[in-house]
């Protein structure tokens, strides 16, 4: 159930991120390397208030969990980010097959990372 509440937050999260980078690029002419760094920033925001709300039952403090989140959003930004490099600028694909294959693989990379480090509850013994 939490990895179902989990993908449910994420697909949110992830139109967020999208809609951003579709902005970027397509109105704003930014090149697609830098508009999903926004869009990623965006979602994880979203996607870390929806999920301490409603998937993880976490024992820990807001502020705690916020600062353990922006670490792992930070670093799943970076894989997005060189991902999204190698597949636009080096194989140069279109930005939005890219962006769908990247976040495929950092979504996995994410859930494990939250569930284990960021909200993790502290069971009695």
């Amino acid at each position: 159930m939490r990895l179902a509440k989990y993908t449910a937050i994420g697909v949110i999260g992830t139109g967020l991120h999208y809609l951003v980078l579709i902005i970027g690029v397509e109105l704003l002419d930014i090149l697609p390397i830098y508009s999903t760094v926004a869009g990623s920033v965006v979602g994880a925001v979203f996607n870390h208030h929806a999920n301490r709300l409603y998937t993880f039952d976490s024992d820990k403090s807001y502020w705690q969990t916020l600062t353990q989140s922006s670490l792992v959003s930070i670093f799943m930004m970076a894989i997005n980010f060189f991902l999204m490099l190698i597949f636009t600028i080096e194989i140069s694909m279109n930005y939005l097959l890219a962006q769908l294959i990247s976040t495929g693989i950092v979504f996995f990379i994410g859930y494990t990372m939250n569930k284990l480090l960021v909200f993790s509850v502290k069971r009695a013994r």
